[in-house]
């Protein structure tokens, strides 16, 4: 796996190197490291990466993520394309000899793990980085079936890193794994996402609006609340449950308007009138023009 390695002896070039790009810094809403932290941060991370250990360059990571600075970049992108090393499968073994783990596939598991850690750390400091050097690898990394399929939590970290960006490029891949409604980390981020992008597409936003209401059984209209659902129809009410929140933010975003969503919707006071999700798609429908939603 390509990498980008940041040796401590070029750590003082990247320093020197540095563009003080205060005003993309305001963007993502975030400081710039002073010179002497970013020194320290950027040496720490050289000597995680040398020592090719997932957890340090995760951590490593992790200490930069209050920070927007331009030349946390290129770290960043290396643990976006981190791949498990040597150290990281002895570590394993270790773990397995001390628990008594003797089972392949949750030692796999466990390396997959550490190697999803670094990643994730990479895409949320990518997140915080404005430009197109963020957002491309970002987006690549969406597109790849194995991290959609196989790592929802990094596919998560990625949706909101290009949220946070505003990269409304990525709408219509992040509109599908909404449209899926099948991971409780994945959906929830790309609800969020259309509040961070401020979508426009009339059509998303009204799908937002429906999803006020909580999952309902396919016969008859009783909500998938907790105490209704089981199997399939009980993973769509935790996706949705997981997702109410950013959902409420998102319309806002979008909207000027603050919806509920809730499962009370099989209450007695029902019947008195349109529901929630009615109500807001009703709003949209007579406000889309002002809204600026095509």
């Amino acid at each position: 796996m390509r990498t980008r390695f940041i040796s401590l002896a070029l750590v003082s070039l990247a320093i020197a190197g540095r563009t003080q790009d205060v005003q993309e810094a305001e963007k993502a809403g975030l400081p710039l490291a002073e010179e002497d932290v970013a020194r320290g941060l950027l040496e720490t991370f050289a000597a995680a990466r040398e020592a090719q250990d997932a957890v340090e360059v995760t951590a490593a990571l992790e200490a930069m993520h209050g920070y927007a600075n331009p030349e946390f970049r290129a770290p960043a992108l290396e643990g976006l394309e981190y791949g498990a090393s040597s150290v990281d499968r002895k570590r394993v073994q270790e773990e397995a000899q001390t628990f008594g783990i003797t089972s392949k596939d949750e030692n796999a598991e466990r390396l997959s793990d550490l190697e999803t850690g670094a990643r994730i750390a990479g895409a949320r400091l990518l997140g915080n980085i404005p430009g197109k050097e963020s957002e491309g690898p970002l987006f690549k990394t969406l597109k790849q079936k194995d991290v959609r399929e196989d790592r929802p939590q990094l596919a998560a970290a990625v949706i909101d890193a290009l949220g946070r960006l505003g990269y409304d490029k990525a709408t219509k891949d992040v509109h599908k794994i909404f449209r899926d409604f099948s991971d409780v980390h994945t959906v929830p981020a790309a609800v969020r996402f259309f509040g961070q992008t401020k979508c426009k597409d009339k059509d998303i936003v009204m799908e937002l609006c429906r999803q006020l209401e909580p999952p309902r059984q396919t016969s008859g209209s009783q909500l998938l609340t907790g105490a209704f659902a089981t199997g399939g129809q009980n993973e769509r009410y935790k996706i949705w449950d997981a997702s109410r929140k950013n959902l409420v933010w998102t319309l806002e975003q979008v909207t000027g308007q603050r919806w509920r969503a809730d499962d009370s919707g099989d209450d007695e006071d029902d019947d008195e009138g349109p529901s929630e999700a009615e109500r807001a798609l009703e709003f949209v429908k007579e406000n889309a023009r002002e809204l600026g939603l095509k």
